[in-house]
């Protein structure tokens, strides 16, 4: 709720917000009915988030998200790209929607040293976006993410995408909750997600 007062919440409202929260019971509802049975916050065993189905949730998520990228921003070059005649510049280290982000990152040459330092730098920046996720209450789900690099090569003068075959490399990340070293699914350029 910090989020929301810097953003204008008054403090009243992020206090009645979170007292709701923390002293919310959870029950499950099936075609059978609802559960006598509930579970909620405790001292020791805080439920992180909004409450599924809150109608607050997205405007909570674009908060805490528009912070999160702002700091990502702080630490990460991202994607660059320019219109025709040089005049228009447009900078960002991620797009996002809702829980799906995209971190980019572009350079000016297509060596293979300086696409090397751009993997680093990526896999830098999805460690911080990992982070990030985790110091919200969150976290990435390993298995749903994926990279693709787009290299150029030339053949006969043509440009083609460089396939993991012509240009091999990994991004691994580590899982902050667990400390587990984790490999980020790599896809071919041509591959559809």
């Amino acid at each position: 709720m910090l989020a929301c007062i810097k953003f204008g919440l008054p403090e009243s409202a992020a206090s009645a917000m979170e007292l709701i929260l923390r002293l919310m019971k959870y029950r499950v509802r099936t075609a059978h009915g609802v559960s006598d049975d509930y579970y909620t916050s405790t001292a020791l065993d805080i439920l992180c988030g909004t409450g599924q189905g809150s109608g607050a949730s997205p405007l909570i998520w674009a908060i805490i998200s528009s912070i999160m990228i702002l700091i990502l921003g702080r630490m990460f070059r991202g994607f660059t790209t320019r219109d025709p005649t040089g005049t228009v510049t447009s900078k960002r280290p991620a797009d996002t929607f809702v829980d799906n982000t995209n971190q980019m990152i572009s350079g000016e040459s297509n060596a293979e040293e300086d696409m090397e330092q751009m993997l680093s730098e990526l896999e830098q920046g999805a460690q911080k976006w990992e982070e990030l996720l985790f110091a919200s209450g969150g976290g990435l789900q390993l298995k749903k993410c994926f990279w693709q690099g787009v290299f150029w090569k030339w053949h006969n003068g043509k440009p083609q995408m460089a396939t993991s075959e012509d240009f091999p490399a990994t991004i691994e990340i580590n899982d902050t909750a667990t400390g587990a070293k984790k490999t980020i699914k790599r896809l071919e350029p041509d591959d559809a997600q």
